[in-house]
């Protein structure tokens, strides 16, 4: 678990709370700000776990990633020259 699974977590559950409370007393602004806030903080949660998910990938295969990455920077190389 890092930082971005818990902010997303606790902005999911502050959006689902100002959802309820624009609910209750019939705002739709705040109805539809607890809406974007709950996927706001699910958007950051899922980045969360896919840093997560590359760590644990690279902890297992090192050479792979490392691998990947020089190609991945070798491919961008000309874009980041403007000749892309």
């Amino acid at each position: 678990m890092n930082k971005q699974d818990i902010m997303g977590t606790i902005k999911d559950k502050a959006g689902a709370l100002e959802e309820v409370f624009g609910t209750l007393t019939g705002d739709k602004a705040t109805q539809l700000r607890g809406q974007a806030r709950q996927l706001e903080g699910q958007a950051e949660a899922l980045l969360g776990t896919a840093i997560d998910e590359a760590r644990a990938f690279y902890r297992a295969h090192p050479v792979v990633s490392l691998l990947a990455i020089g190609s991945a920077m070798l491919a961008l190389i000309p874009a980041l020259r403007g000749k892309g």
